[in-house]
């Protein structure tokens, strides 16, 4: 018997559900892009440049900090785990300390700076965290769309007549972790790590919170799930079928997300009856 389209849509990651690789090639494509522009805007005195110097000054100096702010992002978050701070703290410092080193390395490669402006670095690092900032509020704009994108496709999967069962509950429903999300999410089937975020997974919905994959499955009772992987956590009744690839083992769940299990998971997962062989 053939399935309809809504039970099929079902099957897939909601919408807007990237791959952490997909996203960084995003990311790197829209910075490239602006680059492009500002090289064709040449502003900040680069009109003066060749145009092949400036399209390749913009483009390479905006990709290369954009790395620059993901890898010191990335060393903060982890600092802010260890010291106990909030993830946001990761933003607070890496965008400044970017700044910082991306100034000093022009005004090292621009020693004329200094003769145009009494202290080249002091004239130039406003204009740096300005860029860095516009940077920042730019992505956080294009994922909080995103996101909306996601929710409302979720919501229209869950109007249709096959979602409307009244199964047996799946999952962690009005957990401590529902407090940090919005009304009315469903119960949670498993959580993931994507960068500095952990994303709630429903069966027809998905949010991204800014808090560690640790913090959040320490506010779902303990009975309710397993970690099957630094990355992964899911709850009890939401797996569809397991597979084995030779030494690799993943579930997939009722909504058709596929969660790795690292192989220092299975034995514990086996145990529990999740896992067979």
């Amino acid at each position: 018997m053939s399935q309809s389209p809504i039970h099929e849509a079902r099957k897939q990651p909601a919408q807007g559900a990237m791959k952490r690789s997909e996203r960084l090639a995003a990311e790197a494509g829209l910075v490239a892009l602006i680059g492009f522009a500002f090289g064709l805007i040449a502003p900040f005195g680069t009109d003066q440049m060749p145009m092949g110097s400036r399209m390749v000054l913009w483009i390479l100096g905006f990709l290369l900090g954009w790395l620059l702010v993901y890898a010191l992002t990335k060393l903060a978050s982890h600092t802010a785990r260890l010291l106990g701070l909030a993830p946001l703290w990761a933003y607070a410092t890496s965008l400044p300390l970017s700044a910082v080193i991306i100034t000093g390395a022009i005004v090292a490669l621009r020693p004329e700076l200094n003769e145009q402006a009494q202290d080249g670095f002091a004239f130039l690092l406003p204009q740096i965290l300005f860029l860095a900032g516009a940077f920042f509020l730019l992505f956080y704009l294009i994922y909080s769309r995103a996101e909306k994108r996601s929710e409302a496709a979720s919501a229209n999967l869950a109007s249709g007549d096959e979602l409307t069962h009244t199964k047996g509950m799946v999952g962690a429903p009005n957990t401590k972790l529902h407090e940090q999300l919005k009304a009315g999410f469903p119960a949670i089937i498993a959580l993931s790590v994507e960068d500095h975020y952990t994303v709630v997974h429903a069966e027809t919905a998905r949010e991204m919170i800014l808090l560690p994959l640790g913090e959040a499955i320490g506010l779902l009772p303990q009975d309710q799930g397993l970690q099957t992987h630094r990355s992964w956590w899911v709850a009890r009744g939401a797996v569809k079928r397991a597979s084995q690839v030779k030494r690799n083992w993943q579930l997939e769940l009722i909504n058709g997300l596929e969660v790795p299990i690292a192989r220092n998971r299975v034995a514990e997962l086996k145990e529990s009856g999740w896992l067979e062989g």
